[in-house]
């Protein structure tokens, strides 16, 4: 399965600090789970400027003895027209069973004319209202922390198509600046006001909390504007992506490119924007990686391998074996994976193009043994399946940082 991870480019670089138990791998299934369901969050105005109900399902993992859980929060898909946060139950269940509190939020989804737009302001003004939401929740979640035993440093969003978008938005859109003028008041359509949407926090849970999280799990979403990620911020992203999406492209066209129903939607950059985005800022090699699948399907191919994938790249961050200010600054920017059931030394000639010294580690940074660049082959088929890094010093004093994924 994990065999089609080859299609990574960009690995996590990481440090070694002190090391965490072991035992911290939130990769993996460990516990039971439990859910709430219902739970309400607020009330906000509608596109029709009508009340709606917000609520979550919260999903806890079962048999832990943490106090301060990693969160996340994930977001739906459906064009903001349709969807329901029931569908990312499966999300919910998985990262719980793993030692996440997972919540399957609300936002506000409708705008007039639904999938025929009347204009691409109702769009964006659709985008904005759900990124509002999920502000919202995000501080509701944070307000609540000592009941639910989250850390608050350690909450993540995360979302499908539209969902991704939103949680997109909600990580990165945090200055008043960044509101689209469409989301101010505009005259109405159709016989709906179309008032001013407030700002890009909105008005629910002001309650002392910031939304700021750690990092967003993009799963075939996008953004309106790439540069909305301005290289500043501490936030991980790690993004997942079809190249031949029908709905959200990879690159930059329209939402539905492939139907006569585009027209009215804005421009919207998929994760292959986004990466070239990052990787132009030189974002950090701790802070982010993209899974750029051969596909054509507004899907994920493999819900499994993929949902793995994430999990392994916030490993690292989740355990506080790095940290998202990437302290490898002196080292070569560049990072690389290797997926294989064993190294192999034409890989390794090629990444580390010198001799010297391999170093591996897991991923609490326990260091597990140091070895000549052929030596590695050897030792490499007594590891059990799973991620390690590969620290390389060269006798010429070059470093550079790899990672392992061995299934």
């Amino acid at each position: 399965m994990f065999a089609q991870l080859k299609y990574i480019v960009f690995a996590l670089l990481f440090s070694i600090c002190p090391a965490l138990p072991q035992s911290c791998d939130y990769s993996v299934d460990h516990y039971s789970y439990r859910f709430v369901k219902n739970q309400f969050v607020g009330i906000a105005t509608d596109y029709l400027n009508k009340p709606d109900s917000l609520h979550v399902d919260i999903f806890y993992p079962v048999g832990d003895k943490e106090t301060e859980r990693p969160l996340v929060i994930w977001f739906f898909g459906g064009a903001f027209v349709a969807g329901s946060r029931e569908t990312m139950h499966k999300n919910c269940i998985s990262f719980a069973q793993k030692g996440f509190v997972a919540v399957a939020a609300d936002y506000r989804i409708g705008m007039v004319g639904n999938l025929l737009p009347v204009d691409q302001a109702e769009v964006m003004r659709a985008g904005y209202r759900a990124m509002q939401d999920a502000k919202a929740v995000v501080r509701w979640m944070k307000a609540r922390n000592v009941l639910d035993s989250t850390d608050v440093d350690r909450v993540w969003v995360g979302g499908e198509s539209a969902g991704g978008f939103t949680a997109l938005a909600a990580a990165f859109v945090d200055q008043e600046k960044e509101k689209p003028k469409e989301c101010g008041k505009l005259a109405s359509v159709v016989g709906v006001g179309r008032p001013d949407l407030g700002s890009v926090e909105g008005q629910l849970h002001q309650n002392g909390w910031d939304a700021g999280v750690q990092g967003v799990f993009n799963y075939y979403g996008g953004v309106l504007d790439t540069s909305m990620i301005t290289g500043q911020e501490n936030t991980a992203l790690f993004l997942y992506h079809q190249t031949g999406d029908p709905v959200v492209a990879c690159g930059g066209k329209r939402p539905f490119w492939t139907l006569p129903i585009s027209s009215n939607f804005p421009i919207a950059y998929g994760s292959c924007a986004i990466a070239e985005r990052l990787t132009h800022l030189s974002y950090g090699s701790t802070k982010w990686s993209s899974w750029i699948h051969t596909g054509d399907q507004h899907a994920v191919h493999d819900q499994l391998a993929v949902d793995q994938y994430m999990l392994h790249a916030a490993n690292p961050l989740l355990c506080r074996s790095i940290t998202s200010s990437d302290p490898f600054s002196k080292i070569e920017r560049k990072s690389y994976t290797w997926v294989g059931k064993r190294l192999e030394f034409e890989w390794i000639s090629t990444i580390f193009e010198s001799t010297g010294v391999i170093s591996i580690f897991n991923l609490s940074g326990a260091e597990l043994g140091k070895y000549g660049s052929e030596e590695v082959l050897d030792q490499s088929d007594k590891l059990l399946p799973g991620v390690y890094f590969l620290s390389f010093e060269g006798t010429d004093g070059d470093r550079k940082i790899a990672r392992w994924i061995k299934f």
